[in-house]
């Protein structure tokens, strides 16, 4: 404790000297006229995509069938019903919902006008803590906008899924408590840890902004009795809550079968052997590397060229250019080897696009090398940087502030990273809470605001053309999402209109969860939720299955846009199966086979 203690003593200034830096750091909250601006161009965008993509029909997306079916029962029944598929806390997520649903109705198409309102709040958010390192507004505006831009962020702002809830408060909360630590309004701060408690009530992992906040806290002012007692108590305040929420539930009746899954799966993971869970933990942090590598890598690219410029020798530039470069091209080949070409998880951004039950065609090889290569390097830029920064907590002490906002978000996203490393199912929308905390994290170096607003254009105007690509994927990918979806749900209501029983037809799990969830199989196996199919919903050809009728799709994605309709496939008679008689999770482990297959 005395060689912490000596630490943060040391590293930050004197009490006078100290009470002088955060009133200078109040004006870092002060916004501007192009703060306005840049928020309104922002905007202005957000709504462009919105009618470039049409987030038009009533038909689900991934798993928000079961949060949608929550806001129905609040606003119809007046009471709180969590669906059994539920694994996270959902509260904040459901009232978010109601707030829309009482005056327009609890429509699919009221709730992701919900998640659009929400996610445009986290990158205003972003922006706002941005600005408080303190960032000029032209450099947080290229930070907001890589956050917009993000495909599973974009994306998912069109569903009801708690992700995009989720990421939204916690940069809200984290923002506001930023407040606090450069010296602004203590108010403020009070109302970051009140959403920092909305945040935790919508998933588990709200416990991340206490934790991340305790280490900053410390740096910020001390090792004394007293900062370590205020550094621990939200931490306490937090896990309170959450342990009432939880007996709140099981007393009531309320506590979902599946609440808590993920914990259940990374203890699982923690007792089997230590040496296999070493090494999954050492590939997935791999994982890490190449989507949270892409996700920065515009950032990185304008931080780099700053602390290329500060290099007074040309010959030292270049090497290290050349450095990142082969690195890349090394990690590029050995990922490809040892797993695939980017996306590695199959999960929002996949093989054709966005979406992981809206299959499509798929992109050809050149765009996914391209995706692998961009994403090595972004790892390999980021990485370095995040070196640095660690570094310089212990080196640089012109600037407390900012060191201690690099605390909070550096923490927080080791925090929310921690976990991903041993869960055992993969999702790489986990990664979206650790964007925006990364991109602080990237920007968090003092005096960096006055020096990005030199940074030589072409650097800015890589970054900005790699957003303006990135954007443009994510609008189209989004558009070819929902409009394969739209097309299935038409194809569903075809068949039902024809009298089909509805258990009898596989559209995909999300339908199948929609409208079979709890009536047919076991809650907890999507596999079973629906009897032997004698009907498909598919945009491919299946063994065993005829093609009856087809639902055109418009696309947008270069790869996709010739003819690629949605199947209605019919059982043939006494067709061979491989697996004997035909039973749901034969079925469903002979159309994994099947895509195992055409990936491999």
């Amino acid at each position: 404790m005395t060689s912490s203690a000596t630490f943060a003593r040391d590293a930050l200034p004197d009490a006078p000297a100290r009470a002088a830096t955060d009133k200078a750091d109040v004006r870092r909250t002060r916004w501007e006229r192009a703060d306005w601006r840049n928020i309104a161009m922002l905007a202005a965008v957000w709504i462009a995509a919105i009618f470039i993509v049409d987030p038009r029909g009533e038909f689900p997306l991934v798993d928000d069938w079961a949060w949608a079916a929550s806001v129905r029962a609040l606003v119809d029944e007046g009471t709180l019903r969590l669906s059994d598929w539920a694994a996270g806390n959902l509260i904040t997520h459901t009232l978010w919902g109601a707030l829309f649903a009482w005056p327009f109705g609890a429509s699919f198409l009221t709730l992701r006008a919900a998640m659009l309102v929400m996610g445009f709040i986290g990158i205003v958010a972003l922006y706002g803590w941005l600005r408080l390192i303190p960032l000029k507004p032209s450099t947080a505006l290229l930070g907001a906008a890589s956050l917009m831009a993000n495909p599973i962020y974009f994306a998912l702002s069109y569903t009801f899924m708690t992700d995009v809830t989720y990421a939204a408060l916690q940069t809200v909360s984290m923002w506001l408590i930023s407040f606090g630590l450069v010296g602004g309004a203590g108010s403020v701060a009070a109302w970051g840890w009140a959403i920092g408690l909305a945040a935790l009530l919508a998933r588990q992992t709200g416990m991340a902004i206490p934790l991340g906040h305790a280490g900053a806290h410390v740096g910020r002012y001390g090792l004394t009795w007293r900062t370590l007692a205020l550094a621990i108590l939200p931490v306490l305040v937090f896990y309170a809550v959450q342990k009432g929420y939880i007996g709140w539930l099981d007393a009531t009746g309320r506590l979902p079968l599946q609440y808590g899954l993920q914990s259940d799966s990374i203890l699982t993971r923690l007792r089997g052997p230590i040496g296999k869970t070493v090494l999954e933990a050492v590939l997935l942090l791999g994982c890490a590397f190449f989507y949270l590598g892409f996700f920065s890598l515009p950032v990185s690219l304008v931080v780099w060229a700053d602390e290329l410029g500060r290099l007074k020798r040309r010959r030292e530039r270049i090497r290290l250019i050349a450095a990142f470069l082969i690195f890349s091209t090394a990690a590029s080949i050995a990922i490809i080897t040892i797993e695939r070409p980017m996306p590695i998880w199959w999960d929002t951004i996949t093989e054709w696009g966005i979406g992981n039950d809206a299959i499509g065609p798929w992109a050809t090889w050149p765009y996914r090398y391209a995706f692998t290569w961009l994403s090595a390097l972004g790892g390999a830029l980021g990485t370095v940087l995040l070196a640095m920064r660690v570094w310089t907590v212990f080196t640089d002490r012109s600037d407390s502030a900012v060191t201690a906002m690099k605390l909070f978000a550096g923490l927080t996203m080791a925090v929310l990273l921690a976990p991903v490393l041993f869960i055992i199912d993969r999702f790489d929308r986990y990664f979206i809470p650790m964007v925006p905390c990364l991109i602080v994290v990237l920007f968090a170096s003092p005096g960096i605001g006055e020096r990005l607003a030199r940074v030589a254009w072409p650097a800015r105007a890589t970054a900005w053309v790699l957003i303006a690509a990135t954007g443009l994927f994510s609008v189209l990918a989004t558009h070819d999402f929902l409009s394969t979806k739209r097309a299935q749900a038409a194809a569903l209501e075809r068949l039902v209109a024809q009298g089909v029983p509805r258990d009898r037809i596989n559209a995909g799990w999300s339908f199948n969860g929609w409208h079979l969830h709890g009536k047919v199989g076991q809650p907890n196996r999507l596999s079973t939720w629906h009897n032997e199919p004698e009907y498909l919903i598919l945009v491919d050809r299946m063994p065993g299955y005829r093609v009856v009728d087809q639902v055109p799709v418009t696309r947008r994605l270069p790869w996709a846009t010739h003819a690629s309709p949605i199947l209605i496939l019919r059982q043939i008679p006494d067709y061979p199966r491989v697996y004997g008689p035909i039973r749901p999770e034969d079925w469903y482990r002979e159309w994994e086979d099947f895509f195992r297959e055409r990936r491999n």
